[in-house]
């Protein structure tokens, strides 16, 4: 068999396997309530804790939205748990994307020439940490595709792997600190919620600033 040949045959089954655990996952994760109640479900299992990030990875694998993950695990968790749960599961995600683009995108782009091309990959290899920090703020073909693509062109994973880290924070801190707090302010509104969600916009808006202070040399 030819290099070439075999290039696409793990493509092609790579597709295949991810195209089957995404249907298998979208009929029964379809919102942040059946996302919610999977993670009800893992809690009562001895390595609940752990399956928790561990489901968050494989749902962002295979093109489960990252909101709707984030938020079924804060409408299930404390601010800070749903935080820590959200980001270690996006990190996982992020590395596994980063490993399947590598291995089975990359030797298929190593094919594409141009200089606009070589121009595009030499930023994103030479300023890894930035150009992530750019794919997660002007987001155009998801957090999953992104990812495989940062995997395809070589982008260094420890950058890549920093980039991600600061580009979630701010989602990660919104939905932790207001969209899980929002069905209990609707419920029965208290100081303490009110104030949880007004520290966590407040939080929001600083990181927000922050980052987008170190992405403006890059964009």
């Amino acid at each position: 068999m030819s290099p070439n040949v075999r290039k696409w045959l793990v493509l092609g089954v790579t597709a295949v396997l991810l195209g089957l655990a995404w249907f298998a996952l979208s009929r029964v994760v379809g919102d942040p309530d059946d996302v919610a109640e999977l993670a009800r479900n893992a809690l009562k299992q001895p390595a609940g804790v752990v399956l928790i990030p561990l489901g968050v990875a494989v749902g962002l694998l295979v093109f489960i939205p990252v909101t709707a993950l984030f938020l079924g695990c804060a409408l299930v968790f404390e601010p800070w748990q749903a935080l820590l749960i959200g980001l270690v599961g996006s990190l996982l995600g992020a590395a596994g994307n980063w490993v399947i683009g590598r291995l089975v995108a990359g030797p298929l782009l190593e094919h594409l020439k141009g200089e606009k091309w070589d121009r595009l990959k030499k930023e994103l290899q030479e300023k890894p940490f930035r150009a992530t920090l750019v794919l997660r703020f002007f987001p155009v073909g998801g957090f999953t595709l992104l990812n495989m693509f940062a995997g395809a062109v070589r982008v260094p994973f420890g950058g890549y792997m920093l980039g991600n880290l600061v580009g979630l924070a701010p989602l990660l801190l919104l939905i932790s600190f207001v969209g899980g707090k929002v069905p209990d302010l609707i419920r029965e509104p208290s100081p303490v919620t009110f104030t949880l969600m007004a520290v966590g916009v407040a939080v929001f808006i600083g990181v927000m600033v922050f980052v987008k202070r170190l992405v403006r040399p890059a964009a």
